[in-house]
C-alpha cells in the first residue's frame, strides 16, 4: 500500500514515540507533535520523513498551526493519533478543582482541539482515520482513578458520532500498559498494523465505489 502520513500527539515518549518509530521504520511519514520537539529529535534523530512540531494540545491555535505545518510538508494527513494525555490518581474528594480542570484540558479538550484542526483536512481528502489512545479506565472504574477514568470515557461519545460525521472511522485503543496483555512495544506495533489494515480496507472500498 502507499506510504501514509501520521500525525501523532504526545510523540516524545511512551506509546506516541513507539508508534512514530514503527511508522518511520515501515516507510511512512510522521508528524510528531510534543510540547518539546527537541525531545523527538533526541529520540528519533533527523529523518527525511519525520516532521517534529511544537504542540501543547490545550492550545487550539497551536493545533491549527501544527496541522498547517503537516500539510505544507507532506500534503495530507491519513492517520491522527490522539495520544497526548496523563493520569491523575486520587479519590474525587481529594482531587482539587484545578487538578481536575487541568486533566480535562489535556485528555478531553486537548483531544478535541487537535481533532477539530485535523478533521477538515481529512474531509477535504475524503479519507482518514482517527485513533484515540484510551485506557481500561475508559471502560470500567478503578479505585482512585475516578477523575482520570472519566476523561477517558468522555471521548467515547465523540467516537460514536465518527461514522455519522465522517470522513472515516474513529478507533479507540486501550493502553497496553494497563491492559496487561501486551508490552508497550507490542501494542504500538499492533496499533500500526491494524490501522494500516483499516486504511487498506477503506481504500479498496473507495476504489470499488468509484467503479
Amino acid at each position: 500500500m502507499a506510504n501514509k502520513v501520521w500525525f501523532i500527539t504526545g510523540a516524545s515518549r511512551g506509546f506516541g514515540l513507539l508508534v512514530a518509530r514503527d511508522a518511520l521504520a515501515r516507510g511512512d511519514s510522521v508528524v510528531a507533535a510534543a510540547r518539546n520537539p527537541q525531545a523527538i529529535v533526541d529520540a528519533l534523530g533527523v529523518h527525511p520523513q519525520l516532521l517534529p512540531v511544537q504542540l501543547d494540545v490545550t492550545k487550539e491555535a497551536a493545533a491549527v498551526v501544527a496541522t498547517q505545518a503537516a500539510i505544507e510538508r507532506f500534503g495530507r494527513i491519513d492517520v491522527l493519533v490522539n495520544n497526548a494525555g496523563y493520569g491523575i490518581l486520587g479519590a474525587v474528594e481529594e482531587t482539587s478543582a484545578e487538578e481536575v480542570r487541568r486533566n480535562y484540558e489535556t485528555n478531553v479538550f486537548g483531544l478535541l482541539n487537535v481533532s477539530r484542526a485535523v478533521l477538515p483536512v481529512m474531509r477535504k481528502q475524503r479519507s482518514g482515520h482517527v485513533i484515540n489512545i484510551s485506557s481500561l479506565g475508559g471502560y470500567q472504574a478503578y479505585y482512585g482513578w475516578g477523575v482520570y477514568g472519566s476523561t477517558r470515557q468522555a471521548p467515547a461519545g465523540r467516537e460514536g458520532t465518527g461514522p455519522m460525521e465522517g470522513p472515516g472511522p474513529v478507533d479507540r485503543l486501550r493502553t497496553a500498559g494497563q491492559a496487561g496483555s501486551l508490552t508497550p512495544r507490542e501494542f504500538a506495533s499492533a496499533a500500526l498494523a491494524e490501522t494500516r489494515r483499516l486504511l487498506m480496507v477503506s481504500g479498496q472500498a473507495a476504489g470499488a465505489s468509484a467503479t
